[in-house]
């Protein structure tokens, strides 16, 4: 009993606290984020083998006096049989395409049989401002 009376005086004091908390939340932006892909590679070799490769990172088209920073890169598949890829160096965060190129090295191994088609999807920061 005594505390449903608490409750009460509890939910009173906590309820604008939350408003408030919605009200500084909305007018805080988060930064765009935006994906691109790499052209897809292929692998299918009857003997298996080791493969590496250097991809070439590029930011989705963005608008005029933006500019795209690298957030991330990861693999995505589209035919994974028996293999596997990794990434074995991405650029650092941070990476603006418009003063160096952003690449990432790739391994990918399969077995014999086996088949890797893969992606590499690279996420970007868009930023209006300090490019």
């Amino acid at each position: 009993m005594l505390f449903a009376q608490l409750r009460q005086p509890l939910r009173l004091i906590m309820l604008p606290l939350f408003l408030s908390g919605l009200l500084i939340a909305s007018n805080v932006h988060a930064a765009d984020i935006l994906t691109s892909n790499s052209k897809l590679f292929v692998y299918e070799n009857s003997s298996g083998g080791k493969f590496t490769d250097v991809v070439k990172l590029t930011p989705p088209s963005i608008p005029a006096g933006s500019c795209a920073e690298f957030v991330s890169a990861k693999v995505e598949y589209k035919i994974q049989r028996f293999g596997d890829v990794i990434i074995l160096s991405a650029p650092e965060k941070g990476c603006n395409p418009a003063r160096q190129q952003c690449k990432a090295t790739v391994s990918s191994r399969i077995a014999p049989v086996g088949r890797v088609h893969f992606i590499v999807r690279s996420s970007w920061e868009v930023k209006s401002s300090g490019c």
